[in-house]
């Protein structure tokens, strides 16, 4: 009996134009994340999914409400596919990261990510791990969908794939909706897809 995750990122936000870290901030999409939350939602309108779970963040929840209408479904938000928490990383751009936190952005370098009053990767890892689980026991032959957020999917992958939290950044997440495919058979996990951005192009 496999059953199926969706991974989805959500759409894009003035914030990932910018290139600042959201974390909790509750930032909504901006015009071309409503719009690639519209081409996903056509891409995905005939599989047969039985639920669609979303963070419960303004900009997931926003291409989850999208998605929602085409495959006749409600949300179910929840706050454990919540974006990382970045602490005092929040609205900062990588290059003020890095002039105002230089040990902390050298540790991230190589993996490391450990934000000051925020998540660290085992933080991350453990919610994640959590999350997921959660999924396969409630959902067991079904096809589920997930809109969450890019650092948290990448954790949950790297669990997926048996990689340490500190092999952070070595898969990219990067695509606004990028699909990203788990599935689940025996006890045994294994990545089919990720960040299938082909609804874009």
């Amino acid at each position: 009996m496999t059953t199926t995750i969706i991974f989805i990122r959500h759409g894009l936000t003035d914030w990932n134009r910018e290139q600042r870290w959201q974390g909790h901030e509750d930032i909504p999409l901006n015009e071309e994340g409503m719009s690639q939350a519209r081409a996903l939602s056509r891409r995905i309108s005939s599989w047969p999914i039985h639920a669609l779970y979303s963070s419960d963040l303004l900009r997931a929840s926003q291409t989850a409400a999208i998605v929602a209408v085409e495959l006749n479904l409600k949300p179910i938000l929840k706050k454990t596919w919540r974006e990382r928490d970045v602490g005092r990383f929040q609205g900062l751009t990588r290059e003020q990261i890095k002039t105002q936190y230089p040990i902390k952005y050298s540790e991230m370098q190589r993996g490391f990510v450990s934000p000051p009053d925020g998540e660290n990767n085992n933080d991350l890892s453990r919610r994640a791990e959590s999350a997921l689980n959660e999924l396969l026991t409630n959902h067991p032959g079904q096809q589920i969908a997930v809109v969450s957020h890019g650092a948290i999917l990448q954790i949950t992958l790297l669990h997926v794939l048996g990689l340490p939290g500190d092999a952070f950044g070595r898969l990219s997440l990067s695509g606004n909706t990028g699909i990203s495919i788990v599935q689940a058979n025996n006890g045994r996990l294994r990545l089919t897809c990720l960040n299938d951005t082909a609804h874009l192009e």
